[in-house]
Order: structure tokens, then sequence, then C-alpha cells
């Protein structure tokens, strides 16, 4: 609601809607008591006194409304930080189980001359897999930046074609009407 404004009657409505109402009529009845009144010679619907109340009510919907989307953002947001944070203790209990277990081994390693060959061997066999898995990575990286080359490559080529089919269509537009002046 609008302006709300009062009519003799003191109900309220909106000025616009006084305004249709009272449209190529002087005389109309209140919409909901039907009480007559007249419509205001020079349609200076605004003269009209304002229902100062039921405006702070309009005023109080739009407060209310943005502090209840400013809730919902809020509450979104701790929702999502909450989500986070039960993520990074999954994490972390995840990483203290595996530094648990690699506390573990290296007690083992300590405890026994046998087991040292054994964990130096894998330990080297891991440092391959890790130095494989870096040329892996890298390998990945120059692909996808590859990748992303040929697709805006592929961008620009497409951006050009149909460019070109613009410009023969155009060309051939042109065409047709010189050919129909002429004929």
């Amino acid at each position: 609601m609008s302006r709300p404004k009062f009519l003799p009657c003191h109900h309220t409505f909106c000025c616009q809607c006084i305004k249709t109402l009272c449209e190529n009529k002087r005389k109309i009845g209140c919409p909901l008591c039907r009480s007559p009144f007249n419509a205001p010679y020079d349609s200076d619907y605004g003269r009209l006194p304002a229902n100062v109340y039921a405006e702070e009510l309009v005023r109080a919907g739009h407060f209310v409304s943005e502090a209840d989307r400013k809730h919902r953002e809020v509450k979104d947001e701790l929702e999502a930080v909450n989500t986070a944070l039960i993520e990074a203790r999954t994490k972390l209990a995840a990483q203290e189980r595996t530094m648990m277990e690699v506390e573990g081994y290296q007690k083992a390693m300590n405890d026994a001359e046998v087991s040292l060959a054994a964990a130096k061997e894998s330990s080297q066999n891991l440092f391959q897999q890790l130095q494989q898995t870096q040329q892996d990575r890298s390998k990945l990286a120059e692909a996808l930046e590859e990748l992303r080359k040929s697709e805006e490559e592929a961008k620009n080529l497409n951006d050009e074609l149909s460019l070109y089919e613009q410009l023969k269509d155009l060309v051939q537009g042109e065409y047709c009407y010189c050919v129909s002046v002429y004929l």
C-alpha cells in the first residue's frame, strides 16, 4: 500500500485505489461500507487525510521483511559455517588417526633393525610414486592449460564463424536487394 488515505467514513485505501475508484464519477461510495463521498473537484487525491498509522504499518512490514531476509541470510551463513566446522573436525580426526598410524610405524621401525631395510625400500617406492604423481600433476596442469587455450581458440573461431555468417547473410541480402532493384 502506498500513500494510505482516509475516506470520510474512516476506512483506509491507497491513493491510487481511490483515484481509480473515482474515475469519471463525482459521487461514489466506500467499497467497504458504501458510505457516499464526493471525489475531489481538482482530482488532487493527495489532499485526503493521510493514515499515518497505516503508513507506519507498511513501513514496519518492510522493516520486518528486510529483517527476515537478513535473518535467513545469517542463518544460512551460520549453517555453512557449521557444515565447514564439521568437515574440518572430520578432516582433523582423520589426520590425527593418520598421525597416530605414522607414529606407530616410526616406533616399529626403531624397534627392529630388520624392518628398517624394508621401510627404507618402501619409503623409496613412495618417494618415486610421489615424484611420478608430481610429474603426472605437472602433465595434467599442462594438459588443462592446453585445453583452456583450445577452448578459447574454439570460442574465438565460433565468434569469427558467427560474424562470417552474419556478413554472408548481409551480403546475400544486399545482393538480393540489388538484383530486385535492377529487375
